[in-house]
């Protein structure tokens, strides 16, 4: 008498049967799991009772709240149901899709529909969730990993300006910012917090609406304040309390995760936030700038430059030549942040990508921060190459290795322990749009007043196809690598300049619709660097064709 339906996906929403006739006073009961394992599910005690009336034709389907699951258990019915009767309904946040991507690579391809379709299971309520089921809570950490994804994928400005809203509202007297918005209990560190100045600055470049700069401004400044009153007073170092769920810094890392033992230390914590900590600080000065608040930009400049110097003395092993612990967030942190000097920095760079080839075997070895981190990171420095080698893998730990486990989500943690439908690691599609598909907000003109079209033509890549809908329009992004031939399809809508930037072995070989680009006016040549050359444009189409090695 006990029945279990697979939806074929996990998904965050309702669920509606059609019942057979029952008799009066009959109970029928539902429990919905996201993972079954050795005939095993987990329920996260997500239940539904239905007492039925005795009248023909009964539909149950859930209307006061929503479940995480793909597979329902049913007791209670005389028979089994037929599958036409039992359908499952996402609910989800009424975003506009603005976004896609697709490219040669198929399984790039299936992570990017995995990590889209986990956005739309999580953007429920107002605000992101970490998760449909056991928490539902609004965690700042897990908040701004994927927001270039949500923003790229969906019109998103009212949704964070809203949820920036509730952060506001928690915001204690003393500065501090609890872990979770709105109000609930949850673990978290400084990266959590950090949400409102993360979301704030990405707003400002995705929608280039000031309004929210100002608006959010006092927030993060007072969060800014509240933490470097607490470095003051220990020799310029955050501190925090040692315990598994506060402080954390690089969360669930490989190995690292909530199933181990094997948790970071109280040292390797304190360095990854205080890293956070300098990069926090940069958001707090290009916020400053933005709104001309130069004396506040200058004086947290100060800080950052003063700090730096202080964290590299008290964090680095110059014997081993790492920060902590020889792993990949820690020399990510060091580099993304300025902690490490400039006389330094080809060698961290170098111990990080012996780490990723050699020591992980290609893999990521970072967690909820540092995976979102490692690809902007390489991204900016044109070190793509590495980003694709981590993101194409089917082994653990892996986007592809979720999907080879039959993973139709992403997981809380890169082993698939607890939750299946979770925030942690939904970052991929950052990438695939910023790098792979080339879409990049310009800072120096937000909203896509400026658009900067980047293309990393890395791995085995032969093409690309990607669209952005801004608030001007839609930006096209379509590249073809054939042998040494490159062509670049591009679009940019009315009111928009752009930067564009070629792949390419000489100016010389570069063609605009055909011709050559100093016979067209509305292109520019910038520069020439790093095997690309650069060039501004007008708004409008454009076909760019090159030669490449």
């Amino acid at each position: 008498g006990r029945y279990v339906i697979d939806m074929g996906t996990a998904l965050s929403g309702w669920f509606r049967i059609q019942l057979p006739q029952l008799n009066a006073g009959d109970a029928v009961t539902m429990s919905f799991a996201d993972r079954e394992r050795d005939s095993k599910y987990q329920t996260f005690r997500q239940t539904s009772q239905f007492i039925s009336a005795g009248k023909p034709g009964e539909v149950f389907q859930n209307k006061f709240s929503y479940m995480g699951y793909r597979y329902v258990l049913i007791e209670g019915l005389p028979s089994a149901p037929a599958k036409s009767d039992a359908v499952a309904l996402l609910v989800e946040s009424d975003l506009e899709q603005t976004g896609a991507f697709e490219c040669s690579n198929d399984l790039l391809n299936r992570i990017f529909y995995l990590n889209e379709w986990t956005l739309r299971c999580l953007n429920l309520g107002g605000f992101t969730v970490d998760c449909p089921h056991r928490e539902r809570k609004g965690y700042g950490g897990d908040g701004q990993v994927p927001i270039e994804s949500i923003m790229t994928s969906f019109r998103s400005d009212g949704f964070y300006r809203k949820w920036l809203v509730d952060w506001q509202e928690v915001q204690k007297e003393d500065g501090s910012l609890p872990n979770v918005a709105p109000r609930t209990g949850g673990g978290g560190g400084p990266g959590w917090g950090g949400f409102v100045a993360a979301a704030t600055w990405r707003h400002y470049l995705y929608y280039g609406d000031l309004r929210v700069v100002a608006e959010n401004f006092d927030t993060v400044r007072n969060y800014v304040e509240y933490m470097e009153a607490i470095s003051e007073n220990n020799g310029d170092i955050l501190t925090g309390r040692n315990s598994k769920f506060s402080f954390i810094g690089d969360w669930v890392a490989p190995g690292r995760g909530m199933s181990s033992d094997n948790l970071p230390t109280m040292e390797a914590k304190t360095f990854f936030n205080n890293c956070y900590r300098m990069y926090h600080l940069q958001l707090m000065v290009n916020m400053a700038q933005a709104l001309g608040e130069t004396a506040v930009a200058e004086k947290y400049q100060q800080v950052i430059e003063r700090a730096r110097p202080v964290i590299h003395e008290q964090f680095y092993d110059a014997a081993q030549e790492h920060y902590v612990i020889d792993e990949q967030g820690y020399y990510l942190m060091a580099l993304m942040s300025g902690v490490t000097p400039e006389s330094l920095r080809e060698t961290i760079l170098a111990k990080l990508e012996q780490n990723i080839l050699e020591a992980s075997g290609g893999h990521f070895g970072t967690g909820l921060l540092g995976t979102y981190f490692m690809m902007e990171y390489l991204r900016e420095i044109g070190r793509s190459d590495l980003v694709f080698a981590m993101a194409t893998k089917t082994t653990y730990p892996s986007w592809g290795y979720m999907l080879e486990q039959g993973g139709t989500t992403v997981w809380e943690q890169w082993n698939g322990e607890f939750s299946q439908i979770h925030s942690c690691f939904p970052s991929a599609n950052n990438w695939l749009y910023q790098s792979l598909g080339g879409i990049q907000a310009d800072p120096t003109a937000p909203g896509f007043e400026n658009v900067i079209i980047k293309p990393d033509m890395v791995g085995d890549v032969s093409w690309v196809k990607t669209h952005y809908d801004s608030i001007h329009g839609r930006i096209i992004s379509h590249w073809k690598r054939e042998g040494g031939n490159v062509t670049m399809d591009v679009t940019l809508p009315p009111g928009c300049t752009g930067t564009i930037y070629v792949p390419t072995d000489s100016v010389d070989s570069v063609r605009v619709n055909g011709i050559p680009v100093d016979s067209e006016e509305l292109v520019q040549l910038i520069q020439f660097a790093d095997g690309r050359a650069a060039y501004t444009v007008a708004s409008g189409s454009y076909k760019f064709s090159s030669k490449v090695k």
